[in-house]
C-alpha cells in the first residue's frame, strides 16, 4: 500500500518534470524562431539596399 502510494508519487513528480521541460523546450524553439525570422527579414533588407546602392553606383557615370 505505502509501496504504490510512493510509486505514484515518483510517478506523478516525473510527469510534471517531463510536461514542464516540454514546455520550456517550444518557448525557447518559439523565441529563436522568432530571432531568426527577425534577422532573416534585416539581412533581406540589407542585401536590398546594397543591390540598389550598387545600381546607382554603376548608373552614376
Amino acid at each position: 500500500m505505502l509501496r504504490r502510494r510512493v510509486s505514484r508519487w515518483i510517478e506523478e513528480g516525473y510527469k510534471a518534470s517531463v510536461e514542464r521541460a516540454k514546455q520550456q523546450a517550444t518557448e525557447a524553439a518559439d523565441t529563436a524562431a522568432a530571432a531568426v525570422s527577425s534577422g532573416a527579414l534585416l539581412d533581406f533588407l540589407s542585401l536590398v539596399i546594397a543591390a540598389v546602392a550598387a545600381w546607382l553606383v554603376a548608373h552614376s557615370e
